[in-house]
C-alpha cells in the first residue's frame, strides 16, 4: 500500500443502500449536497494499492452537519442526448 487519503460517499440512508455521489475533497461535500434533498455522507480511508487500484477502508458516518436544500438543483445528466461545456 502506498498513499492514504480521505474520500466521501453520499448514500440514500445510513444503511448505505444506494450510492448517490462521491466527493474527493471535504469542501466538495456542500457543493455536491445541493443536488440532493437528503442522504447520508460516509467518510472513508482510501488507499492506493501497489497496482494503482483504490481500496476503501474503515467507513464511518460523516460527523459534520450537512444541510440539504428544500428544492435541490437539477443535476446535469450524462448520456448521448446531453452536451456539456
Amino acid at each position: 500500500m502506498e498513499e492514504k487519503r480521505l474520500f466521501w460517499c453520499l448514500y440514500t440512508d445510513e444503511e448505505q443502500s444506494d450510492l448517490l455521489a462521491c466527493a474527493y475533497e471535504e469542501d466538495q461535500i456542500d457543493f455536491v449536497s445541493q443536488y440532493y434533498k437528503e442522504g447520508c455522507w460516509f467518510e472513508y480511508d482510501m488507499e492506493i494499492g501497489e497496482h494503482g487500484s483504490d481500496l476503501l477502508l474503515n467507513e464511518r458516518k460523516y460527523k459534520k452537519l450537512v444541510i440539504f436544500p428544500d428544492a435541490p438543483f437539477d443535476r446535469p445528466k450524462y448520456g448521448k442526448e446531453e452536451v456539456y461545456n
